[in-house]
């Protein structure tokens, strides 16, 4: 079936198709039934945009997720990390979208003086956080027989991961967040 909007400068047409339609096939009849229509449009209309979709603007499931023995933090940081990659695999799935996420922040106060007497700056520390924390999600490694998940554990996840954080090495001699 076929719905559409009007307002000032803009018209949308939206065409929805039947369960197993092919959507190339149908966006090609789209195609040529706009094509079809384009000289009756006014000269200064711009040429019409169509955009093929699969039902992304709706949600098809919502998933809420809990655990008692988490923090709001550790849930999302949790979810970012192992479920939404996950979900994100499977066939059919067009995107996935985490609502309510509580994401852990760090506030780390520089000490200029201190830094500058170790020979290092702040953007020395900057680029050492920003390459030892991120999110990663590998995927699986499998053969004929067996599939392994592959995880890695990237993410600074406490205050004493963050103070260990080397930021710069000289002669030897290692600085870390903490000095």
């Amino acid at each position: 079936y076929v719905t559409s909007s009007s307002r000032p400068s803009s018209s949308t047409v939206t065409v929805q198709m039947k369960l197993g339609s092919h959507p190339d096939v149908a966006l090609a009849e789209v195609l040529s039934k706009v094509q079809g229509v384009r000289g009756t449009l006014p000269d200064a209309s711009k040429d019409p945009v169509i955009v093929k979709g699969t039902g992304q603007q709706f949600a098809m499931m919502y998933i809420s997720m809990q655990n008692p023995n988490m923090t709001k933090e550790q849930l999302t940081e949790y979810i970012e990390r192992v479920i939404r990659p996950r979900i994100s695999t499977v066939e059919g799935v067009a995107n996935v979208q985490v609502f309510g996420a509580q994401e852990y922040s760090m506030r780390i106060w520089i000490d200029p003086v201190r830094l500058a007497a170790r020979g290092a700056t702040a953007v020395d520390v900057l680029t050492a956080i920003n390459n030892s924390n991120f999110l990663s999600a590998p995927g699986n490694t499998q053969n004929e027989y067996v599939v392994s998940s592959i995880t890695v554990h990237s993410t600074l996840q406490t205050p004493e991961a963050f103070a260990q954080l080397p930021i710069r090495s000289t002669d030897g001699q290692v600085v870390r967040l903490r000095d």
